[in-house]
């Protein structure tokens, strides 16, 4: 039997359109009036061979007086404590609302895996946006952006972390173990706005202090490895300049074919 995945969220955020999609068939009602969704509804869906059930739930909201929204909290509450995963959908045009702190702090009570699924990201202008929604990522599990992790760039693991460098130039640092996102900073963050767009992260190599990252218009910038703040940019070349790495303690580039020590 597959694993049970739990679709919870406050009202209108898309719970009942990504059960849809996950399930392939249009069974939940989609509508911009809250409330549409009540009863718990149930499908199956598969990824890669593994098949699962999805429970699309009606959107969260905790007020004491209402009959029928007691309900729908309640039809919540046991689709989490039937799951064994729970996906927590956030709204990033309506931004952190107290109503999404308060799923989060009942989220907070289980052991069970739980991510944060920002929706609504149309398009880059709203990436941004979406980091407000990490403070609720300290005790739930795993914020995914919808934005791609650059492919390009490996991630790294050492020890118990997990580093990575998004498309936007955000470093992301995870702890492998549990899979929380420890820290998240823009690296980019020195250069000017109107200059960004054409930035992309090459490479980056973690040493015992700090980060070294490349980009494609040569840029070389030391990260603090304790902050995840930048602290030192360079220019090294217009473009040609290769993924840094380490050797004996002393850090390397590889430009125009030739390697290059940096001090």
């Amino acid at each position: 039997m597959g694993g049970i995945v739990a679709i919870v969220g406050r009202p209108n955020v898309g719970k009942s359109t990504l059960f849809n999609r996950l399930i392939q068939k249009k069974e939940a009602i989609v509508d911009e009036l809250s409330g549409v969704t009540r009863d718990r509804h149930y499908g199956k869906s598969d990824w890669n061979g593994k098949e699962f059930t999805v429970i699309d739930t009606g959107g969260y909201l905790k007020l004491g007086d209402d009959v029928f929204q007691k309900e729908i909290d309640k039809q919540v509450i046991l689709a989490i404590e039937e799951s064994d995963v729970i996906l927590f959908i956030v709204d990033v045009k309506d931004g952190l609302n107290g109503i999404d702190e308060t799923i989060a702090k009942l989220l907070h009570k289980t052991s069970k895996p739980v991510f944060v699924l920002v929706n609504k990201v149309d398009n880059s202008k709203l990436i941004k946006s979406s980091n407000e929604f990490y403070s609720l990522d300290a005790k739930t599990g795993t914020l995914i952006w919808q934005q791609k992790i650059n492919s390009t760039v490996r991630p790294t693991a050492i020890d118990n972390f997990v580093f990575t460098v998004t498309e936007e130039g955000f470093l992301v640092i995870i702890e492998s173990e549990t899979g929380n996102i420890i820290r998240i900073t823009n690296v980019f963050d020195r250069i000017k706005e109107k200059k960004r767009s054409n930035i992309k992260p090459i490479g980056f190599v973690v040493g015992s202090k700090n980060i070294y990252l490349t980009t494609s218009t040569g840029r070389l910038i030391t990260i603090d490895i304790s902050t995840g703040k930048p602290i030192l940019m360079i220019k090294v070349d217009n473009k040609n300049i290769s993924r840094p790495f380490i050797l004996d303690k002393k850090l390397f580039i590889i430009k125009d074919n030739a390697i290059i020590k940096l001090d």
